[in-house]
């Protein structure tokens, strides 16, 4: 028996013991909780718009894993073509052990077509760790006309770490900027800037 029983051994309603130690090793009940393979999931959106940014300007937002994954697939839907050799790198960062907010590489997952009006997935193999990972969006080579994104316009992930306490109380405060990165692969670590409240709505697939 589990050290944890919600409802006694006799059959009334609780969790198997089966259930209860999926919950300790953070697998979860809800099957979107258990990350199946070959299924898209993304970051939390309680409402999506469409939405650009400045060339350059690294947007980065959090997601929360129940448990290590291998991502396969990663990317996001351009709405409104750039101009002629734009791009978006997308990447994820890991969090500061201290402060929870975006720090530490954790994979530079390369480019999308900022001309490309889908949604443009870039293979990949790459293992995400347990708890927060930020994953981030940078527009590239876009000094005219960037492409326009699908975005998140409200997020549905608490706020972590807000840079005042007007930011902390303001729900749609959910991303950061990061340091202004033209072309080329991101920098190695994260520095953090002013909260935003948008971002493009990044999706991946389980291996």
């Amino acid at each position: 028996m589990s050290p944890i029983d919600f409802g006694g051994a006799g059959g009334g309603g609780g969790l198997s013991e089966a259930e209860v130690e999926a919950i300790i090793a953070g697998e979860g009940l809800a099957t979107g909780w258990n990350l199946a393979s070959g299924r898209y999931y993304g970051l939390q959106a309680n409402s999506v718009s469409t939405g650009t940014q400045s060339n350059g300007v690294t947007l980065t937002a959090p997601a929360w894993f129940p448990r290590s994954v291998t991502i396969d697939r990663i990317g996001a839907e351009v709405t409104t073509t750039g101009e002629a050799g734009s791009l978006v790198r997308l990447g994820a960062y890991l969090p500061n052990a201290t402060t929870g907010l975006p720090d530490a590489l954790l994979a530079d997952f390369g480019t999308i077509d900022g001309t490309s009006v889908t949604f443009n997935p870039i293979t990949v193999s790459q293992v995400i760790p347990a708890g927060i990972v930020w994953f981030s969006a940078t527009f590239q080579a876009a000094t005219t006309t960037r492409p326009t994104m699908r975005v998140i316009s409200v997020m549905g992930f608490p706020q972590i770490g807000g840079t005042s306490s007007s930011a902390q109380t303001t729900a749609i405060n959910f991303s950061y900027n990061g340091a202004v990165t033209t072309s080329g692969a991101l920098p190695s670590s994260f520095t953090v800037g002013s909260n935003n409240n948008t971002m493009p709505r990044i999706q991946w697939r389980i291996a």
